[in-house]
């Protein structure tokens, strides 16, 4: 019976132990507080790459997974201009592959940097590129997919 009791207590304890975080000794480390408005932001900038699709209906992301290795997506909010995003298009070796600007109201992203075939989408204007290559911006989100999870 007391074996039966011990192993009931040692089991309990390892239920109560798993709940509480692990910290590493002497880690000061604070986690961020996630800004759930920037998070839902991203997720829909990036979405909107699923909008694109060539001639044949073959969707851009796969083409741009398979022809150029896209891996991740970098959504980053331009600091200067109110709604203006930007899509950086990564490789696995964190090199980029190519760029789109989405504002808020656009039905489609806009080519900044990227070879797509033609009628895809059009390119940005000068402003937007302007934009791009000179205001401030912010990371809101890494993705290694464009689909909501």
């Amino acid at each position: 019976m007391r074996r039966l009791i011990a192993i009931a207590a040692l089991g309990t304890a390892a239920v109560f132990m798993s709940a509480i975080p692990a910290h590493a000794a002497g880690s000061n480390t604070h986690q961020q507080t996630p800004n759930w408005g920037q998070h839902d932001t991203a997720v829909y900038v990036v979405s909107t790459l699923n909008l694109l699709h060539t001639k044949k209906g073959q969707s851009i992301t796969a083409l741009l997974t398979r022809k150029l290795n896209v891996s991740q997506y970098d959504v980053f909010a331009d600091s200067s201009v109110n709604d203006l995003y930007f899509i950086e298009l990564r490789r696995a070796d964190g090199s980029v592959a190519g760029g789109l600007a989405y504002q808020l109201g656009w039905s489609k992203p806009q080519i900044l940097t990227l070879a797509l075939p033609k009628g895809v989408c059009k390119h940005a204007d000068d402003k937007v590129m302007q934009e791009y290559r000179s205001d401030p911006k912010q990371l809101i989100g890494s993705f290694s997919s464009t689909l909501p999870h």
